[in-house]
């Protein structure tokens, strides 16, 4: 067990005097009576909460390092997603994409496949397709149904476009 925590203590930059503390934190903290012992997060936070009879925060040091250890995703699968759709869209011709366009281009990706929508088969709302090669600046507003009368296309049709002074890629 005290192999582990220099390992631990080493990996995340501790000194050797605070690995020490931390190991003789993690054997007392069994004789306290905790009491959200269920979920990790509200326990880590009793512990970082508490004082002793003298005020002091007895486990500081032990409640830090499981906080730091629970801020690590447990995963890197979503940013490898993300950065294989970023090579995907930006290809040697378009190498001078902007990160506006590049956002906004991600941002329409996942929204068509939230929607379990194809481009292909989405339709454009007329109102886009008017702005589209204007010098017209636009930014979007997602409501609901806006003229009940007129059938919506799908959810990503349901956009009033407003004029806007913002800078735009578009």
């Amino acid at each position: 067990m005290h192999m582990f925590f220099y390992c631990l203590g080493e990996a995340f930059c501790l000194k050797p005097e605070d690995i020490d503390k931390v190991l003789a934190q993690y054997t007392n903290i069994g004789k306290h009576d905790w009491e959200n012992e269920d979920n990790n997060i509200t326990f880590w936070c009793e512990v970082l909460k508490y004082k002793d009879a003298a005020g002091n925060n007895s486990y500081q040091e032990l409640g830090n390092l499981a906080k730091t250890i629970l801020y690590l995703p447990d995963s890197n699968a979503d940013v490898e997603r993300v950065f294989s759709s970023m090579n995907i869209i930006q290809t040697k011709t378009r190498n001078k994409m902007g990160l506006k366009t590049m956002t906004s281009i991600l941002h329409i990706r996942w929204g068509l496949k939230r929607l379990k929508e194809s481009c292909c088969l989405h339709k454009v709302p007329i109102e886009i397709i008017n702005k589209t090669g204007s010098n017209c600046k636009y930014s979007f507003k997602l409501t609901r149904n806006v003229d009940c009368n007129q059938p919506s296309t799908s959810a990503l049709a349901d956009v009033i476009l407003e004029d806007s002074d913002e800078d735009s890629d578009f």
